[in-house]
């Protein structure tokens, strides 16, 4: 995982760091990609499950939907696992609409992450 190779250069330069997140793409094709999301928190790592994003609607503002549902994690207390799970999914529902901005409530997202069709509930 390339991650995990750059932590070390990240907390030489950088010796306070606490956390580091991305997300991981393999693109398939123009509207079907796979996307794993990726955490590190005090020297332990995380993985998201690998979404499969078999039809894509816009790609633009995915990585936003990410950070911002990560950072809400952080605030919010959540622990590590639920904080990488809840950024990838709300990232993942960002490809299925239009524009740059994740519409979806944060039940919403927590409904789509337990789902096991990987339907969007509305």
């Amino acid at each position: 995982m390339r991650l995990l190779t750059i932590i070390p250069r990240y907390k030489k330069k950088y010796p306070n760091i606490q956390v580091l997140y991305a997300t991981k793409r393999e693109v398939i094709s123009a509207t079907f990609n796979k996307l794993t999301g990726v955490y590190w928190h005090d020297g332990e790592y995380y993985e998201s499950k690998k979404y499969e994003m078999k039809a894509i609607v816009d790609r633009i503002g995915g990585g936003d939907a990410f950070s911002g549902a990560v950072l809400h994690g952080i605030i919010g207390g959540g622990k590590p696992q639920e904080i990488i799970d809840f950024g990838t999914a709300a990232a993942v529902l960002k490809h299925t609409i239009h524009g740059d901005c994740n519409q979806f409530s944060e039940d919403e997202v927590k409904e789509f992450m337990t789902a096991e069709s990987g339907k969007i509930m509305r």
